[in-house]
């Protein structure tokens, strides 16, 4: 494999990138031939599930591009020699450059240690808790030693490597400490893939997250990793390799910068807090390809060394990924193209060329709306309702500033990075107007190619608008439906990086000119080692002065809490087998499971985890295990394989999850207001379970008022992990 990936991705880097040096080639085909086969595997998934068969035809398909694209390019452009590291720099030899470049990878080893160290399988809010202040002054310090060498350390071996392990530490929090899995929405798509990768499809098919899965489950089937670490590392390791490397290749060739000041931007990249690139789901993979196909469109833009294959692969693999990040990421490579074809058009037609970017802005400022818009006519047979102008006002997002929480203390040590979150929209929008203007003075470029990342921004942020005012998807509550609109002004920000990271590095030539051994040597450094600090610190879940994110992980009392039950539902189910004829007990049991869980989100996602969807054809269990075998253990098992609940509501998982569903809703009322037997009984008229179950962790707020109560109410209960979590039984 690792011979087939090299050769491929030589050759098709080759086509895609003629002028450049090899080691930007290989990079460019690695990305590639990563897009050809999530887009020939989702292809294929439709039609045959992911089979062995189907995995061999992806990696042959992604192996066809390069010839391909030899084939059939229509837009050509001149074999150029880019000047991208090609020439041998002299790297200073001065002891004090030798010393930063020891402290600084001394110090990268010491914090990947440290958070290795620290990781936990416990309850946690945010990672911040168990991590200790002297973490962030040894980040500090190692960001600051980093700046300061690669202003003067002009090697490209050890930038590389100091750049990889620094990157290492920013994305990779939290898969160090949340030993378990960090979020909920990994463990859904982690179940999914699971179940694909055993039974080679999943129902019902669904026009979203494909490429993820097929990508996930294609490297469980070449390297034999287990799909959770494949899942966990996944979006990290892309970031890591690629996120640096593209961010230089577009400050040292688009925009002109000088080598090491390129560097340094690439390491700026992450002044943007991050929080949507720290885990792998597909929304996050195809916004990280979306970024790609942003950068790669300044190179077509603005260089005249790039074809326009590239963008159009990678932007098509985001939308097999996501159609959240992948229209956007689409719209960037169609606008890209279409504005570069104008650029390139004979003089006497470039007036009526001109006018076609014109029109496809225009229409793309209304396409994820509409998008969605069809998608529910599909799935309800309806248009939707325009809201009335008291909704609409409803929705207006909060402006407020950041209020302090009851009982914190205004001033402290870390105020500056609790501000830095608040703040650092506007510094951004700041310099990147600040960045766009100097480089437009500079660039002498058409109207289409200089303007093109802001209109662009404004496009998509007018769809996102859009989709917050006018777009509501059924059985889906606010705050998830604000979700989708907040996302989509996230991945448009990242539009306009290259020139707020222009602006950044103007201010930076400007001080260290107007201060020049005081800034170039500290003032910058210390600045910029701050902000990384401080957007690291944002970049994850917080409990602090001003922030309290409810949200807690995922812990070992709760995979053993899912596994206590679902130990005592294994028993009560050997009992009935043998007390009630086999057959007739498989029959009545296997459509679905006979009880159901009213948990936190936190529980439900180590079910999942642990249990999956559990969902399968007749076809597909009948070839996996003999009809005419009944015993005890494959009664239940069988009764075990159904997850979801047929109800009037439609079709419910077993345990709550939080999508605006009515067990959800139970949880909430037995959880929170009162767990009484009505809301229990009501729950098992639903789902037709025999059994009701409720887990209360000793971190809900609630915990003291309602297990007293619950008690009371129940048939009986029984703690988990000393008290850590009490399960209360409703029959």
């Amino acid at each position: 494999m690792f011979i087939y990936g090299w050769y491929v991705s030589g050759k098709l880097g080759g086509e895609l990138m003629p002028g450049y040096h090899g080691s930007w080639q290989r990079l460019t085909g690695n990305l590639g031939l990563l897009s050809g086969v999530i887009i020939a595997g989702t292809i294929l998934y439709y039609f045959f599930g992911l089979t062995d068969a189907v995995i061999t035809v992806a990696l042959l398909a992604g192996a066809c591009i390069a010839p391909c694209v030899a084939l059939a390019h229509t837009w050509r452009v001149k074999q150029l020699v880019v000047p991208v590291d090609d020439t041998a720099m002299v790297t200073p030899r001065a002891l004090g450059t030798w010393i930063g470049c020891l402290i600084v990878l001394v110090g990268d080893f010491l914090l990947l240690d440290y958070l290795n160290r620290h990781g936990t399988a416990g309850a946690i809010r945010t990672p911040w808790s168990i991590i200790t202040s002297n973490f962030f002054i040894l980040f500090f310090l190692t960001t600051f030693f980093l700046i300061r060498t690669l202003r003067t350390h002009t090697g490209k071996g050890f930038t590389k490597v100091a750049l990889f392990l620094h990157t290492c530490v920013l994305v990779s929090v939290g898969y160090f400490i949340y030993r378990l899995g960090f979020g909920f929405d990994p463990f859904i798509h982690r179940a999914a893939e699971s179940h694909i990768a055993e039974w080679e499809i999943l129902y019902p098919k669904t026009p979203f997250y494909i490429g993820q899965y097929v990508l996930v489950v294609l490297l469980n089937k070449l390297t034999f990793l287990p799909i959770g670490t494949i899942d966990k590392l996944l979006l990290p390791i892309l970031e890591i390799i690629f996120l640096p490397q593209l961010v230089y290749l577009a400050l040292r060739n688009a925009f002109n910068f000088e080598r090491v000041r390129a560097r340094v931007g690439a390491l700026l990249f992450f002044l943007v807090p991050f929080a949507s690139f720290v885990t792998t789901t597909p929304y996050e993979l195809a916004a990280f390809l979306g970024i790609c196909v942003a950068l790669y469109s300044t190179l077509y833009l603005y260089t005249n060394t790039l074809r326009a294959m590239p963008i159009i692969l990678i932007a098509l693999a985001a939308l097999a990924v996501h159609p959240l990040a992948g229209i956007p990421a689409l719209l960037i490579a169609a606008c890209a193209v279409m504005a570069g074809y104008a650029m390139r058009a004979p003089q006497k037609k470039h007036r009526f060329y001109a006018l076609f970017p014109i029109v496809l802005y225009i229409i793309s400022a209304f396409a994820i709306p509409l998008a969605f818009t069809f998608y529910l006519k599909l799935q309800t047979g309806a248009w939707g309702e325009i809201p009335s102008f008291e909704i609409l006002r409803a929705r207006l997002p909060d402006f407020s500033l950041p209020r302090l929480r009851e009982g914190q203390m205004l001033y402290s040590f870390f105020t500056p990075l609790y501000w830095y979150y608040f703040a650092s929209p506007f510094i951004f929008i700041a310099l990147a107007w600040f960045g766009h203007r100097v480089w437009r003075a500079r660039a002498r470029a058409a109207f289409h190619n200089t303007w093109f990342f802001p209109i662009m921004y404004i496009v998509i942020t007018t769809n996102a608008l859009l989709v917050r005012f006018f777009i509501r998807l059924p059985g889906i509550g606010d705050h998830e439906q604000f979700q989708y609109s907040d996302r989509i002004v996230h991945f448009a920000t990242y539009l306009l990086v290259p020139f707020f990271l222009y602006g950044v590095l103007e201010s930076k030539k400007y001080v260290e000119k107007k201060y020049t051994r005081l800034g170039g040597a500290v003032l910058v450094p210390l600045v910029c080692a701050l902000a990384l600090t401080a957007s690291l610190y944002a970049s994850y879940p917080r409990v602090d002065a001003y922030t309290l994110d409810k949200f807690i992980n995922t812990s070992a009392t709760d995979v053993r809490t899912v596994h206590t039950i679902e130990d005592r539902e294994a028993a009560i189910a050997a009992q009935i087998a043998e007390n009630v004829e086999k057959t007739q007990a498989n029959l009545a049991l296997n459509t679905s499971p006979p009880y159901v869980v009213l948990s936190n989100i936190s529980t439900a996602a180590a079910a999942l985890q642990e249990f999956g969807f559990r969902r399968a054809k007749n076809s597909d269990r009948q070839r996996r295990s003999s009809p005419n075998s009944i015993n005890a253990q494959n009664f239940t098992r069988n009764v075990q394989q159904s997850a979801y609940f047929k109800t009037s509501e439609g079709e419910l998982y077993y345990y709550s999850i939080p999508t605006g569903g009515p067990l959800y809703l139970a949880y909430l009322h037995m959880a929170e207001v009162s767990p009484d037997r009505a809301t229990a009984d009501y729950v098992r008229a639903l789902t037709g379970a025999s059994r009701v179950y409720l887990v209360i962790n000793e971190y809900w707020h609630t915990f003291n008022k309602i297990t007293p109560l619950a008690k009371l109410s129940a048939n009986e209960w029984f703690p988990i992990d000393q008290g850590r979590a009490l399960v209360f039984v409703y029959r």
